[in-house]
C-alpha cells in the first residue's frame, strides 16, 4: 500500500488492474486496426477483381474490334476489286458484237491484256461462245479451248440470270492455278443465252492482301466461297486450300444460318481444331447482286488474345498479396513510423512551398487538379489569361476550370490522359502524345471577353511519393498571333496557287493548266478508246479593237467572250486562254462532227452578242479530232492550222483539219 501524490492511497493490485486496462485498450485498438486492414483488403480485392473483369472485357473487346477491322479491310478491298471487275465485264458485254468480229480479235486481246494489267485483282479475262468455247482471251494459249464443263459456264447457263454476277467455286485451271471466276451472261438480242464473259481472280494479289493485315503470329485470314470451299488462307497451311468448312455446327455454317452480313464468333474452329475468335463477313456490294458472294474470315487464338490479361491478373494477384503482407508488417511498425512520418511531413511542407513559388513564377497559364478534377492550383499567368482570380477557382470541380475558356463546363484534354495510343489516334487525331503527356491545339471562344483565342495546351499526370496518380497539370499558351500569321501565309499561298493555274484577266484556265488537263484527257482517251476533240478560237481584228477603243475595252472583250463560252459549254469541257486573244476548248467524249456543231454554235453566239456600246466581235475557229496515241503537239498544231485557215478564208467561220 502506497500514498500517491494526490494524497490517495493506491494498492499494487489497483496498479495491475490499471496496467491491464491500458493493455486491453492497446490490444483493442490494434484489433480494430487489423479488422480495418482486413476490411480494406477485402474491398480492394473486390475492386481488383472488378478491375480485372473490366480489363478482360476491354482487352478482349479491343482485340475483337481489331479483328473485325482487319476483316473489313479485306472485305472492302475485295468488294472494290469485284465491283471494278464487274464494270469491265459489263463493258465487254456492251461491245460484244463488235469484239467478236474476227478482224477485231487482236485488238480485243490487247484490250483485255491492258485491263488485266490495270486490275491487280484479276489474272485472266475471256469470253466464250454459246457452246463454251473460248473466243478471245487475255492469255492467247486458252483461245479455242472448250470450258463448257466448268462450273462458271454451266451455272450461269442453267440459271440464265443476266442481272447476277456469278462467283464460281474455287478450282484449278488448265494452267495449274487455283482461282475463282467472276462471270456474267452474254445474251442475244432476243434475250437467249449466247455465252459468258469471265474474269479469274488473281490469287497472288489476294495472298498479299491477306498477309498485309496479319498483326500477330497466331492470326489467320481466309477467303471462302459461299458454298464453304476455302479459296485462300494466310499464313499458308497444308490441307486448308479447297477444304469444305460448311459442315453442321461450324462457325461458317452458323454465320450463314444467322442471315447477317457480319458475325463475331468464338468456338473451336472446324478447319483448324483451335479455339479461336473469328470475324466472318459476307461480301455485299450495293447495286451488284451476286449468286454466291465470298465470305471473309479473320481471327486469332483465344488463348493468345487473353495472354496479356492472364499475365496482368497473375501480376495483380501477386501485387495484392505482396501489398497485404507489406501493410501487415507496416501496421506492426506503426508507432515507429509515426515519428518518421512527422519528419517527412515537414520536408513535404517545405517542398510544397518551393513548388508553389516556382508554380507562381511560370510564364505559361498553369493549373493543377486532383484525382477528383478539383482545382488545387491556379497560377498568376492563368489569372491573367482567364480573367478569373485564384480565390474564385480553388476547390471548384465539375469542370469549372473550363468555363472561362469555353463559356460552359465541358471535358477537355485532361480527360484523354488515360487513353492508350491506339484509341487516342483513332478518336482524337488532333491530339498527340509528348512523352508521358498530351499536347493539342484548340480554339477557346470565351477568352478575351468573348473574342476567343487559339491556344496550345500541354497536360501530364502527377504522381505521389508512392507512384500513385495524384492528379494532373495543364499548361496553356495563347498562340492567337501565331495562328493569325499562319492564316495570312496560307491565304497568300492559295493566291499564288490560283495564279499558277488560272488566267488572271478572264478567270479561266491559263495555258499551263490547260496543257496539263489536255494531256490527262488524251491519256484517258487512249486507255478507254474514247473520242476527244479540240477547238481553237481567235478573235478577229482584235488589235484594231485595242488600237481604236483602248486596252480597257480589249480586256472587256476578252472577259465577256470567256463568260459567253463558259456559259455554253458542258461542265466537263475544258476551256482555257491559250495566249493573247486565242482560246482553246477541249471537248471529251465528242467526235469531230459533234465538235464542229459546238464550234458553229460558239461562232454564232459570239457574232450575235453585243459586247457593249453596240460593239460586235467575230471569231475564227479551227476544229480537229484526236488521233490515237499521237503527240499532243500534233493535235494542237492541227487545231492552229485549221484556225488560221478560217482566218485566210475570210474570218468568222469554222474550219476543220
Amino acid at each position: 500500500m502506497k500514498l500517491g501524490n494526490d494524497g490517495k492511497v493506491t494498492t499494487d493490485g489497483q496498479k495491475v488492474i490499471h496496467s491491464e486496462a491500458l493493455s486491453l485498450s492497446v490490444k483493442a485498438r490494434q484489433r480494430r486496426q487489423w479488422l480495418w486492414l482486413i476490411a480494406i483488403s477485402i474491398m480492394l480485392a473486390a475492386l481488383g477483381c472488378f478491375n480485372l473483369y473490366r480489363t478482360y472485357r476491354n482487352e478482349t473487346g479491343q482485340e475483337e474490334s481489331r479483328i473485325r477491322t482487319q476483316a473489313h479491310v479485306i472485305a472492302q478491298n475485295m468488294e472494290h476489286q469485284i465491283s471494278t471487275s464487274d464494270t469491265v465485264l459489263k463493258e465487254i458485254i456492251q461491245d460484244i458484237v463488235f469484239l467478236r468480229r474476227p478482224d477485231q480479235h487482236d485488238q480485243t486481246r490487247k484490250r483485255m491484256q491492258v485491263l488485266v494489267s490495270a486490275l491487280s485483282g484479276v489474272r485472266t479475262i475471256f469470253f466464250t461462245d454459246s457452246k463454251g468455247t473460248v473466243q478471245v482471251c487475255s492469255r492467247p494459249e486458252l483461245e479455242g479451248q472448250d470450258f463448257s464443263y466448268r462450273d462458271y459456264y454451266k451455272t450461269p447457263k442453267s440459271t440464265g440470270k443476266p442481272e447476277l454476277l456469278y462467283i464460281s467455286t474455287p478450282f484449278k485451271t488448265v494452267l495449274g492455278v487455283y482461282v475463282m471466276n467472276l462471270t456474267r451472261i452474254i445474251t442475244k438480242a432476243d434475250g437467249s443465252f449466247d455465252g459468258v464473259v469471265t474474269a479469274a481472280i488473281n490469287p497472288e494479289y489476294f495472298k498479299v492482301l491477306l498477309s498485309s493485315v496479319l498483326y500477330a503470329p497466331d492470326m489467320i485470314t481466309t477467303i471462302n466461297h459461299y458454298d464453304g470451299i476455302r479459296f485462300l488462307i494466310s499464313p499458308h497451311r497444308e490441307g486448308q486450300i479447297g477444304k469444305n468448312i460448311a459442315v453442321p455446327g461450324s462457325m461458317f455454317t452458323r454465320h450463314k444460318q444467322s442471315g447477317r452480313r457480319e458475325n463475331l464468333l468464338t468456338d473451336i474452329g472446324y478447319a483448324t481444331g483451335e479455339h479461336r475468335t473469328m470475324s466472318l463477313i459476307t461480301l455485299n456490294i450495293v447495286n451488284l447482286p451476286m449468286d454466291k458472294p465470298p465470305v471473309i474470315i479473320a481471327g486469332r487464338k483465344r488463348e493468345e488474345i487473353t495472354a496479356h490479361w492472364r499475365v496482368e491478373a497473375t501480376w495483380q494477384t501477386a501485387a495484392f498479396f505482396t501489398a497485404f503482407l507489406i501493410f501487415s508488417y507496416s501496421l506492426w511498425r506503426y508507432q515507429i513510423r509515426e515519428v518518421e512520418k512527422a519528419r517527412v511531413r515537414k520536408e513535404l511542407s517545405e517542398l510544397r512551398q518551393k513548388f508553389v513559388d516556382i508554380f507562381e513564377f511560370l510564364p505559361d497559364a498553369t493549373l493543377v487538379v486532383d484525382n477528383d478534377k478539383k482545382v488545387v492550383a491556379w497560377n498568376r499567368a492563368m489569372e491573367e489569361l482567364s480573367g478569373v482570380p485564384k480565390s474564385e477557382m480553388l476547390g471548384k470541380g465539375n469542370y469549372a476550370y473550363t468555363v472561362p475558356f469555353y463559356g460552359e463546363a465541358r471535358s477537355n484534354l485532361l480527360d484523354l490522359l488515360d487513353l492508350d495510343d491506339q484509341e487516342l489516334a483513332s478518336r482524337y487525331s488532333q491530339v498527340r502524345r509528348t512523352g508521358s503527356g498530351l499536347a493539342a491545339e484548340t480554339f477557346c471562344p470565351a477568352l478575351h471577353n468573348g473574342a476567343g483565342a487559339h491556344i496550345w495546351a500541354v497536360v501530364a499526370l502527377l504522381h505521389d511519393a508512392e507512384g500513385q496518380k495524384a492528379g494532373a497539370i495543364e499548361a496553356i499558351r495563347d498562340i492567337s498571333e501565331a495562328k493569325r500569321m499562319e492564316s495570312e501565309l496560307l491565304e497568300a499561298n492559295k493566291r499564288l496557287e490560283k495564279m499558277a493555274r488560272i488566267d488572271e484577266l478572264t478567270g479561266i484556265y491559263n495555258r499551263r493548266m490547260f496543257l496539263e488537263l489536255l494531256q490527262a484527257e488524251l491519256a484517258i482517251s487512249c486507255r478507254y478508246n474514247t473520242p476527244v476533240s479540240l477547238i481553237m478560237l481567235d478573235i478577229d481584228h482584235f488589235k484594231k479593237i485595242n488600237d481604236t477603243l483602248g486596252h480597257n475595252m480589249g480586256d472587256h472583250v476578252l472577259q465577256e467572250l470567256a463568260r459567253l463560252v463558259s456559259s455554253r459549254i458542258r461542265t466537263h469541257d475544258i476551256f482555257g486562254r491559250w495566249g493573247g486573244e486565242e482560246f482553246m476548248v477541249l471537248v471529251p467524249q465528242n467526235d469531230l462532227e459533234q465538235a464542229i456543231q459546238l464550234a458553229e454554235i460558239l461562232r454564232e453566239l459570239i457574232a450575235s452578242h453585243d459586247f457593249g456600246n453596240g460593239l460586235r466581235v467575230t471569231a475564227s475557229l479551227g476544229v480537229t479530232g484526236y488521233i490515237y496515241e499521237e503527240p499532243t503537239e500534233s493535235l494542237v498544231e492541227r487545231a492552229d492550222t485549221a484556225m488560221y485557215q478560217a482566218k485566210n478564208n475570210g474570218r468568222n467561220r469554222v474550219e476543220v483539219r
